[in-house]
């Protein structure tokens, strides 16, 4: 039943969008951030810091790149429609006095799809919710959900990657 809702809201958004008749930007992603642990000797403590290095990432399962070597401190990442797992592969840059290595993890995110009418001329569109995320543990260390609800009305941080500094 899902298929058939999804196939009419992709109609009626193909046939509206001919009319030019939608002028909101429906596009949602999974907006991920990176942040290490650092310690600051006046509170004595370990505390979180945002962390912006080299990145490549591509989705497992698609042919295009979705970042290629860019240095970044957050990523947005496209959630699969038809299916309940998203998943990706990330090389992250880890700096040593000699030279720079980068260290591959995969990242799957479990989510839910349902799907919203926004409005005839719009049609409509899939707000997923995240249920679980899985890692492996080569350099990520570990990952907090922050807001599970992804759309196009959501600019919220989704998820926070801690990686290792080694």
């Amino acid at each position: 039943m899902k298929k058939y809702v999804f196939i009419f809201c992709v109609v009626v958004l193909v046939a509206c969008s001919a009319s030019d008749g939608c002028q909101q930007d429906l596009r949602s992603s999974l907006a991920v951030s990176f942040h290490r642990m650092v310690y600051d000797s006046v509170a004595e403590q370990f505390v979180a810091q945002d962390y912006s290095l080299p990145v490549y990432v591509h989705g497992i399962g698609r042919d295009s790149m979705l970042y290629s070597g860019a240095t970044v401190s957050e990523l947005s990442l496209p959630l699969q429609k038809l299916d309940t797992v998203s998943s990706f592969e990330l090389a992250t840059a880890l700096f040593s006095d000699v030279d720079t290595t980068f260290v591959i993890d995969t990242l799957d995110v479990y989510h839910t799809n349902d799907q919203m009418l926004v409005s005839l001329e719009c049609g409509c569109v899939v707000i997923n919710s995240i249920t679980a995320v899985a890692t492996t543990v080569n350099r990520i260390d570990s990952v907090v959900i922050e807001t599970p609800e992804v759309s196009y009305r959501n600019a919220e941080t989704n998820m926070k990657i801690y990686l290792r500094v080694r």
